[in-house]
């Protein structure tokens, strides 16, 4: 295993970083287009009041995962094709290949998205939960919208990686909205290839009414493939008051927290020619 050694962040500047990054991320855009995974995703409830007695603590899917970039909503999508949940098949799944055919890819991605929420434990309704959502961050629609700091930097071998910190301004193009489509603010971290302006970890956080939500994707270089892969995808909501020492205080008042967690494996490019625009 290569060490990594820390260096100061006077060595590394931050701009030439931000702009091999979104150069990275605008082909990116492209190359992890019409690609597909084999996806496992667990959802635990960690504590919930008041609780719903009938609904599940744990749930794991396993999915197929069609990673796609519509250009001209400039959002990403995982278009999820659930095949068993808790192990068991799922029963009338829709064929994600011919609809991929017959409609533009995000009408799919939002039917599926409607049609694969009733897996969803929590009472907290998600929409944007895609493993690269970070990356808009360096989309040239959004990054003038950003402040960037440096927060660190360290090299392994060759390679410097630098930790971007990054704040949300206001704006009229938020990177995300709430259900009543009012902005909210986004922060987070991103750790970046000085060289190549590939990013190897991302994390995004952000306040949606009263439940915070964080999202950590880890990339990996897949060798068939020849790109970088989200291989980890990590989610947690928060809602009210989560912190165990104020359990007593929490009975009063509602609260839950839901960890999610997704591993990808085997990814391939697939032939069906979505209708991507």
């Amino acid at each position: 295993m290569t060490s990594a050694r820390q260096t100061p962040t006077t060595e590394v500047s931050l701009e030439p970083a931000l702009d091999a990054a979104t150069a990275y991320v605008k082909k990116y855009q492209e190359t992890l287009t019409y690609i597909v995974a084999d996806e496992v995703y667990t959802q635990e409830i960690r504590g919930q009041v008041p609780a719903q007695p009938k609904m599940p603590r744990t749930r794991t899917l396993a999915s197929t995962a069609f990673f796609m970039f519509v250009p001209s909503s400039r959002e990403w999508m995982a278009i999820r094709d659930v095949m068993t949940v808790d192990g068991r098949a799922v029963a009338d799944r829709p064929d994600i290949r011919s609809e991929l055919q017959r409609l533009p890819a995000e009408r799919v991605g939002a039917l599926l998205r409607d049609y694969n929420s009733r897996f969803n434990l929590g009472r907290a309704a998600r929409n944007f939960n895609e493993p690269t959502v970070s990356l808009l961050v360096l989309d040239p629609a959004h990054r003038q919208n950003f402040l960037f700091r440096r927060r660190g930097s360290k090299t392994a071998g060759r390679t410097t990686l630098l930790t971007v910190a990054f704040n949300e301004r206001p704006s009229t193009s938020p990177l995300i909205r709430d259900l009543q489509l009012k902005p909210t603010l986004s922060s987070g971290e991103l750790l970046i290839d000085t060289a190549t302006g590939e990013v190897h970890q991302a994390n995004l956080d952000v306040t949606i009414g009263g439940l915070r939500v964080q999202l950590s994707t880890t990339y990996a270089r897949d060798e068939r493939l020849g790109l970088l892969v989200p291989t980890v995808f990590r989610e947690r909501y928060a809602q009210g008051v989560i912190d165990p020492t104020w359990m007593a205080a929490a009975r009063s008042g509602d609260y839950e927290l839901v960890l999610c967690h997704a591993s990808y494996k085997n990814f391939r490019r697939f032939e069906a020619a979505a209708r991507i625009k």
